[in-house]
């Protein structure tokens, strides 16, 4: 079943981290499952976005007063 949810994913451009979180994933009905499992992705998108654009901005070392 993990490999058929993780073609899906692949497919759909999801991402790995969907396959890897479903199974822990806590919930009472089907709508709160899907919206921490998206939660997740969202998050996860956030912060590589935010270091990939760090990343780009090729920010110079931090300097401080005695440097």
């Amino acid at each position: 079943m993990k490999q058929v949810i993780e073609a899906y994913c692949k497919e759909l451009k999801l991402g790995s981290r969907i396959a890897e979180y479903y199974s822990i994933i806590e919930a009472n009905t089907h709508e709160e499952f899907l919206v921490q499992l998206l939660a997740l992705e969202v998050e996860h998108r956030r912060v590589t976005r935010k270091n990939r654009l760090l990343k780009q901005a090729n920010f110079d070392v931090v300097k401080t007063f005695q440097g």
